[in-house]
């Protein structure tokens, strides 16, 4: 190398180094070409296939879960029944076969028992162990609703009558009388007089 020509010097260094980078390539490439060399589409086919036989396997998981789950539902339905619950179904179909057989002959009496029963036990909570207990509901409540005076019906019919606020007719006839004295506050003087008034009013 001669120093004295810098463009001999800048022609020589670029080929030295443009060598050694294509030999570097050459090494890559070599490698590469040793790893073996395949095209894109076949990469993206070979990803579909990984993703297709992913989604079949979680949906295979899901359906013997779901499968599973039906079998557990399944054997619940054969479980035993105790005699005392069966008894118990008997009696509430049984119940509801004769509060449908009355409903369909007495449809009239079953219309007004369904509209009023609720007014009639707020006026008469008492009858509602009464009612529930029965085994007719509906012809229970029927009998006790017409066992009512004409009066009594009237007011089962009308609405509960709303004072206004303050009126005289809301307040107690018995408030005048709770009057409240305060006996330890007065004075033997006041409490000598405060007694012979009371004293005089009996």
């Amino acid at each position: 190398m001669d120093d004295s020509n810098p463009e001999q010097f800048n022609e020589s260094t670029v080929s030295e180094v443009s060598a050694d980078y294509v030999s570097a390539d050459n090494d890559v490439v070599s490698s590469h070409e040793e790893e073996k060399m395949v095209p894109l589409s076949v990469v993206q086919k070979e990803r579909k296939k990984r993703q297709q036989i992913q989604q079949e396997y979680e949906a295979l998981l899901q359906q013997s879960k779901r499968h599973e789950g039906n079998e557990e539902e399944d054997l619940s339905r054969y479980e035993s029944v105790t005699r005392e619950e069966l008894d118990i179904n008997n009696k509430q179909v049984q119940r509801s076969i004769r509060e449908d057989a009355w409903s369909e002959r007495n449809p009239e009496k079953a219309i007004f028992v369904e509209q009023e029963l609720e007014n009639f036990l707020r006026s008469r909570p008492n009858l509602a162990p009464a009612i529930s207990n029965a085994t007719n509901r509906v012809q229970e409540a029927w009998e006790l609703m017409n066992a009512l005076s004409g009066k009594e019906k009237q007011n089962l019919k009308a609405k509960p009558r709303q004072d206004a606020p303050l009126s005289p007719s809301s307040v107690p006839k018995g408030a005048a009388l709770n009057e409240t004295t305060d006996v330890m506050n007065m004075s033997d003087s006041e409490f000598r007089e405060w007694r012979k008034g009371k004293r005089k009013a009996r």
